[in-house]
């Protein structure tokens, strides 16, 4: 309704703002084809107004559902330009936002030791910003420390993540990653009923907020974590609901992963032929992303 009166009254920037809250809404709820189309129509609203700070948010937004398609290389193109029209637009919030958006480009493509330094960084620049919010740098940094086995150093990053990101108020998805990261690093100390707490706090989080994409990927966790307790029984519905979603929105590093462990699954209860199917799924949605986590398991 807002668009549509924007339109009418000639105001092509809130037009676009309606569009732009629109396909943030789609993203959020893992509909990323749907969330794209529509931030291209926001910036077609946007064209030839020499307006930069509601076009890099669009750019921005646009290249995280990009990212989450696996489509990295297009994402990083639209992160740098939204870097760029931030910075010239003097918002440093938000140059911070596109700058950790960056480094997990990085991180995707396994260049850990320039993703580490994009991090640090960006929580530098976010140290000298008033009302500044470094949730969710931190909660990569303990994605990062844990992908190099310092299990220590990634729960002490996410402890700091949630307890930043638990008094802003809509903070849910990023609460929700940051829980799932202290239980990733509680699970590899071995703290499997901790880390059963965690998976399950933060899909019951993301359940109620309506974002079925990252429902499916708390599912997976839980499954991994059944596989490592012993119990492929329980991982196996877990898995198949979100290949299911995944498949879905098209989401293929999501369905890789889950279809790599759907293989294990399978192998560890006899099924060699559908573990083979599973496997080789695993391995040839994998080929869309540089993402050398996603192939090595497959």
């Amino acid at each position: 309704d807002a668009h549509n009166t924007f339109l009418a009254a000639g105001n092509r920037m809130g037009a676009a703002d309606a569009l732009r809250l629109r396909a943030d809404l789609s993203g959020t709820q893992g509909h990323y084809e749907e969330a794209i189309a529509t931030y291209g129509q926001a910036l077609s609203l946007l064209q030839g107004l020499g307006e930069h700070e509601k076009t890099a948010a669009i750019l921005n937004n646009m290249a995280i559902n990009f990212a989450n398609e696996g489509k990295l290389d297009r994402a990083e193109q639209l992160y740098r330009e939204a870097q760029q029209d931030f910075e010239f637009a003097g918002n440093k919030i938000n140059t911070a936002a596109t700058m950790v958006n960056l480094a997990d480009i990085f991180y995707a493509r396994g260049r850990l030791t320039e993703a580490a330094r994009q991090y640090q960084d960006t929580l530098n620049l976010i140290a000298g910003i008033e009302h500044g919010e470094p949730g969710y740098a931190l909660c990569r940094m303990a994605d990062l420390q844990l992908a190099e086995g310092n299990t220590e150093d990634a729960k002490r990053f996410a402890q700091k993540s949630i307890e930043s990101i638990r008094p802003v108020a809509g903070g849910y998805q990023y609460l929700s990653n940051a829980i799932t990261e202290l239980g990733a690093a509680l699970e590899a100390q071995g703290d499997l009923a901790g880390a059963s707490s965690q998976f399950q706090q933060a899909l019951a989080m993301r359940q109620k907020m309506g974002a079925l994409e990252l429902v499916a990927e708390s599912q997976v966790e839980l499954a991994d974590l059944a596989i490592a307790a012993g119990h492929p029984q329980e991982a196996d519905p877990l898995l198949r609901s979100a290949i299911g979603e995944f498949d879905k929105e098209k989401n293929d590093p999501g369905s890789s992963s889950a279809n790599a462990l759907l293989s294990r699954v399978l192998l560890m209860e006899g099924n060699l032929d559908e573990a083979r199917r599973a496997a080789q799924r695993a391995l040839e949605l994998s080929q869309t992303s540089a993402d050398p986590a996603l192939r090595l398991p497959a």
